[in-house]
Formats: C-alpha cells, sequence, structure tokens
C-alpha cells in the first residue's frame, strides 16, 4: 500500500473575517481574535503526530485574505479517491471571502498531474467536508447538506458515486458533515441529534454506528481524522475525548492519538478533519516543486 497523504494549508494568515459559524463570535456577537502563535504551535505539532504515523503531509501556502483556507478540508472533492485519473472538483464556498481559494486549490492539484473540473456556479458545495466515504472500500459516501451545500447537489454527487446516502443536518454548530459523522474505515462515530429526522435509522442501515453523547459532540470528537496507513490504523481526535470512547474505538484495533487543535477550534469552529484535504494515496509524480513541500515541512527549513 502506498504511504496516504493529506494536502494541509499553512496557518500564518489564519484570523476570523466571516463570523459564518457559531464558534466564530463571541457572546456580543464580535468575531473572535486568534492567538497567531498557539495557532502556529498547534498546527506544527499536529503536522509531526500525522508524520510521526507514517502519513504525508503536502503544505499549501494561503495568503493575508485568504484566512479561513487553513481549513483544508472544504477544498473541494475527487469523484474517484481511488483512481490515478481522478478529477478534483474545487468548491463552491457559500462564504464570498473564501471563494479565491478554489482557484489556489485548483492549481496546486494539477501539480499532481489531476484533471480540474468544476460545478455549475450556481449550487454551493463545500466537498469533502460534506461528501466523503465512510467505508474503506470507498463504496459507500455521505451526502449531507443544510448550511453549506445545496440539496440538488446529491444528484451531482451520485453521478460518480452508486451508494450515496443523504442527510439534512440541523445544528449550526455542526455546519458540515464530516462535524458529526466520521469514517472508522469498518463503522462511524456519529451524533444523532445533529441529524435531521430519519437521520439515525438511515446511517444504522448502512453502516456500524458508535452514537457519541452530547458532551463528545460538543468537542467536535465526531470531527476526527481516520487514517490506514496499511500496517496500522489512527485516530486523530481532539485531545477531549472520554477515555471510555477511546477505549470502545481503540477495541477495534485503531490507535486513537489525540490532538490539541484548541485555537482552531474555539476560533474557527474547526477540528482535526476540518484541517486536512485527504489525497488518499497519490499517484508517482515528477513535479519537483510538489515534492520540495513536503520534504522542506519535514526538515522545517521551509518557514522563514
Amino acid at each position: 500500500m502506498k504511504t496516504p497523504s493529506v494536502l494541509m494549508t499553512d496557518p500564518q494568515y489564519f484570523a476570523i473575517r466571516g463570523g459564518a459559524n457559531p464558534h466564530t463570535r463571541n457572546p456580543n456577537n464580535s468575531l473572535k481574535s486568534v492567538n497567531t502563535a498557539d495557532a502556529q504551535s498547534q498546527w506544527d505539532r499536529y503536522v509531526d503526530q500525522l508524520e510521526d504515523h507514517g502519513i504525508n503531509v503536502y503544505v499549501i501556502d494561503s495568503g493575508p485574505k485568504l484566512t479561513g483556507m487553513v481549513f483544508a478540508a472544504n477544498a473541494g472533492f475527487f469523484n474517484d479517491r481511488k483512481s490515478n485519473s481522478r478529477v478534483f472538483y474545487p468548491s463552491n464556498f457559500t462564504a464570498t471571502h473564501r471563494r479565491p481559494e478554489s482557484q489556489v486549490f485548483s492549481s496546486f492539484m494539477s501539480r499532481f498531474g489531476f484533471e480540474c473540473g468544476s460545478l455549475d456556479e450556481a449550487l454551493l458545495f463545500e466537498g469533502e467536508a460534506d461528501a466523503f466515504p465512510i467505508d474503506a472500500a470507498h463504496e459507500q459516501y455521505v451526502f449531507t447538506h443544510g448550511f453549506r451545500s445545496d440539496l440538488e447537489v446529491q444528484d451531482w454527487v451520485r453521478g460518480f458515486q452508486a451508494n450515496v446516502e443523504t442527510f439534512g443536518l440541523q445544528d449550526p454548530r455542526f455546519y458540515h458533515g464530516d462535524c458529526l459523522i466520521c469514517s472508522l474505515g469498518d463503522g462511524v462515530l456519529g451524533w444523532e441529534p445533529g441529524l435531521q429526522k430519519g437521520g439515525k435509522e438511515k446511517l444504522e442501515n448502512i453502516t456500524d454506528v458508535i452514537w457519541m453523547n452530547d458532551s463528545d459532540a460538543a468537542a467536535f470528537i465526531g470531527n476526527s481524522f481516520y487514517v490506514n496507513t496499511g500496517s496500522e490504523r489512527f485516530l486523530f481526535s481532539p485531545d477531549a475525548i472520554r477515555v471510555s470512547l477511546k477505549d470502545e474505538i481503540q477495541e477495534r484495533g485503531i490507535t486513537v492519538v489525540p490532538v490539541n487543535i484548541s485555537e482552531f477550534f474555539s476560533k474557527g469552529g474547526g477540528g482535526p478533519k476540518c484541517m486536512v484535504f485527504n489525497l488518499d494515496t497519490l499517484p508517482e509524480t515528477s513535479d519537483e516543486q510538489v515534492t520540495r513541500f513536503r520534504q522542506s515541512r519535514r526538515s522545517k527549513t521551509w518557514r522563514k
């Protein structure tokens, strides 16, 4: 099995600009302020943890106006994660200030040799945060809507994936599907109150579910990031995970890796999964610039 890879965005310009979800605002409705030093330190540590567990991390730069790009899970959607000829479709963001990210992500993906397509610009769709596989074989997908992606996008997703189950979201704190449904390879973590009526039964009908309680959901455990390296299985989870839930997950042969990215969650409403775009396994690339991004991050000489 090839080494799994993820794409992350340097947090240099991370800031709260639009305040699109409840996590980003103070009680008086003002925007929260990011502690840049804490954010950088937490991000560096998370990258180290990913690489220490056998995952390649590719880093893309944002810019002063791309303050939300650090949540790279919103980059877009692959029509087929397993194919070397997969097509990347950038997101059609809800927030106006995030829309320029689409071209940046597309340009980066093209360096891997991927074709880049586009979705009808009239449809809102925030990529693999709302449409993602939940099983190891990538044969079962979920699509979620209600806050950031239009229901009509489900038909477009079904054009690529035969098995897609649609779920409506109803709690603005959990504005993407990957905030409350988390793949475990052979099952999922889920939080029933965040799903519209009938969601519990539909999810149980397609996979095995560990239902989280309200405190789990509030700690964004549903936004953990699952990876199978071929020899081991890992779940990168917020470090507030309950011991009993951690034990239940580890009984499945999954090692839980606690991650502290509190600055990103408490200020931006994003957890470990929000911060990575899952590239899965990549075809070989001869693009020296792409290779340099990963190797320079690994040697820690890339940041001046």
